[in-house]
C-alpha cells in the first residue's frame, strides 16, 4: 500500500501557544509471503513539515497586529521492517524493527 498526502494546513494548540503546522507526507509499504507462515512488510515513510508560530486570523477591522514570525521546518524519514509469523494453530509472533531520523 502506499499513500500520499499533500500540504494542508492543521492548527495545533500547545501550552498555551498557537500555531499552524503543514505537512507532506509519502509511505511505501510492501508485503512479501515467503511460506505460508509468514507475511514480511518493509517500507519505508517520509514527513516534510512546516510550522508556522504565531499565526492568527484577525478581522479587518481588528486592532491587533499579527506577529511576524519566521516559519520552522524539519523533515522525517524511517524505514520499517516487520514479520507475522504463525508457529502453531495458537501462536502467532508479530515482531519488527523501525529505524527513524528527524532534522
Amino acid at each position: 500500500m502506499s499513500w500520499v498526502t499533500l500540504s494542508y494546513w492543521l492548527p495545533v494548540a500547545y501550552s498555551n501557544h498557537h500555531y499552524f503546522s503543514r505537512s507532506t507526507h509519502l509511505k511505501q509499504e510492501f508485503e512479501y509471503f515467503p511460506n505460508p507462515k509468514n507475511t514480511i512488510k518493509f517500507g519505508v515513510y517520509s514527513t516534510y513539515h512546516t510550522v508556522v508560530p504565531g499565526q492568527i486570523d484577525v478581522s479587518d477591522n481588528s486592532s491587533i497586529t499579527p506577529p511576524d514570525l519566521q516559519e520552522r521546518y524539519s523533515w522525517e524519514n524511517a524505514l520499517f521492517f516487520s514479520n507475522n509469523w504463525t508457529v502453531s494453530e495458537r501462536l502467532n509472533m508479530v515482531y519488527g524493527l523501525r529505524l527513524s531520523s528527524a532534522c
